[in-house]
């Protein structure tokens, strides 16, 4: 969908189709079957936070470079999140300014968990806005409902384009988007608390994880975004993780739900002791993964 939508808006605006994207998200895709070579003609892949890779993909595109797509943040399945520096933001506004290219923000899985003004917002100091930004799942508290909004630099475009009516008169997602937005507009302690719970559940993770002589546990991403991986187990397969699959599976079996692979997400209705709960669970799965370590290195 968004690949499709930056080819639309760069050919009404630009005349062309080139952009940008993480290597290690969409590159996947595009390489499975049933891509067609001439959707990945005009693709051109940059590394994430890595200002060198984009600067040798706007040169190599020449005239041809029509915008840029970069996620709020780095969320590739199966590997550590890593936020945007506010230096490599800032340089993508400045290269797309130069070149009337559009910069554009998949913020499909973060929109409205860390900030109503947009993902990027939540970084300290980030001025930096996107002219395009494609929203989703948060935007209406778990309801089906996208949306693309955007600057008024690409209003005539967007006007131009074709848009399928199957579900316009779907209520009850509309209504449950305008409630959820209005609300959080109305209550900002509701990000400020979901950032201190997160922030309480990271450093009581870690505090666990050290108390039962767990090593290499990680987490990366925002704190109301949690990623969980082990040092020992980063580089392979998913399939062969066994000391985050035995976390995750030990927590489950106790009424905690944590992914192995995928991002996670506090929500305002967890509570100080969800938290409480949740630690003293991890405690029981992380002595279990303990046991995993101690065996591995006496089989060593």
């Amino acid at each position: 969908f968004f690949e499709g939508l930056c080819q639309y808006f760069s050919y009404l605006i630009l005349n062309n189709i080139v952009y940008f994207h993480c290597i290690q998200g969409s590159n996947r895709r595009l390489l499975r079957e049933g891509v067609l070579p001439e959707q990945r003609a005009y693709l051109s892949p940059y590394v994430f936070n890595d200002v060198k890779s984009v600067s040798d993909a706007v040169e190599a595109a020449g005239d041809d470079f029509a915008g840029i797509i970069c996620p709020s943040f780095k969320w590739d399945y199966g590997f550590d999140q890593e936020l945007p520096t506010i230096e490599f933001l800032t340089y993508l506004r400045r290269v797309c300014d130069e070149n009337n290219a559009v910069l554009i923000c998949d913020d499909v899985r973060s929109s409205m968990r860390l900030s109503l003004a947009g993902s990027w917002a939540y970084l300290e100091g980030c001025n930096v806005e996107p002219d395009l930004s494609c929203l989703c799942k948060g935007i209406a508290n778990g309801y089906e409902m996208s949306a693309v909004v955007g600057n008024n630099r690409l209003r005539k475009a967007a006007g131009t384009i074709n848009a399928t009516g199957s579900f316009w008169c779907n209520a009850i997602p509309f209504t449950a988007a305008i409630h959820t937005i209005e609300t959080l507009a109305q209550n900002p302690s509701i990000h400020e608390n979901m950032k201190l719970l997160g922030e309480k559940l990271r450093s009581g993770l870690n505090k666990v994880a050290k108390g039962c002589g767990v090593e290499g546990f990680r987490q990366s991403g925002p704190v109301q975004m949690p990623y969980f991986s082990f040092d020992q187990e980063r580089t392979k397969p998913i399939s062969d993780r066994v000391l985050i699959q035995t976390f995750c599976s030990y927590c489950a079996r106790l009424g905690v739900w944590f992914h192995p692979y995928h991002t996670m997400f506090l929500t305002a209705a967890h509570t100080d002791a969800d938290i409480e709960s949740t630690l003293s669970v991890a405690e029981v799965a992380f002595r279990a993964v303990k046991s995993l370590q101690r065996d591995h290195i006496a089989s060593l």
